[in-house]
């Protein structure tokens, strides 16, 4: 008695077409997740506005001390970063800001620090502003937000992406001795592109 012989299954041209066109999309797929660039992450590290802490004077004393720690956390993708720009905000209204750092290039996995004073010229809080900022530290903590710009490209390989104007804000409060409370401190701010 013989068996019947199994049959082969038939292939046609158009699944294999189909099957080499998934596996291509696959690798694709696993190519730009291991290739696309992850935007820096930016950590507010320091705050203080000492006079605020005096208690005493008024804007003409004042001056505004911050560290900024901005990380390239891409394994193998570079940033250039073009001249960055630090505004500080006190309700809606810049109260100053200042140019922290010429263009520079950031390795992968590697963290650069922003860290200025703004005084003087540099610095713009009027009178009414630094009486509101006073009546807030009798009240509790004074609210700042830190802005943070920059125009960014990633270097993957001897290839660079197209510019990205990149924002980090950085929410901030100080206590009664104008110092950095606790609770902002080292906290990641959100970063998204314009």
């Amino acid at each position: 008695m013989q068996h019947p012989r199994p049959e082969l299954p038939v292939y046609s041209r158009d699944q294999d077409q189909d099957r080499l066109l998934a596996i291509v999309g696959l690798i694709t797929f696993i190519l730009w997740l291991s290739l696309r660039p992850h935007r820096p992450r930016i950590f507010l590290n320091d705050f203080s506005v000492p006079a605020l802490g005096q208690g005493s004077g008024g804007p003409e004393n004042a001056q505004i001390n911050f560290k900024v720690t901005a990380r390239n956390s891409n394994q193998g993708i570079g940033i250039y970063y073009d001249a960055s720009q630090v505004t500080v905000y006190y309700g809606e209204k810049s109260v100053g800001g200042h140019q922290v750092l010429t263009p520079f290039y950031q390795q992968p996995k590697n963290s650069t620090m922003f860290a200025s004073v703004l005084s003087g010229s540099s610095l713009t809080v009027t009178g009414s502003q630094w009486k509101h900022m006073m009546n807030d530290r009798s009240r509790g903590p004074v609210i700042f937000r830190v802005e943070l710009t920059s125009t960014i490209r990633f270097k993957i390989s001897s290839w660079n992406s197209k510019r990205h104007r990149m924002h980090a804000n950085c929410p901030v409060g100080v206590g009664y001795d104008g110092l950095l409370l606790p609770v902002y401190m080292d906290k990641r701010c959100p970063v998204y592109f314009s």
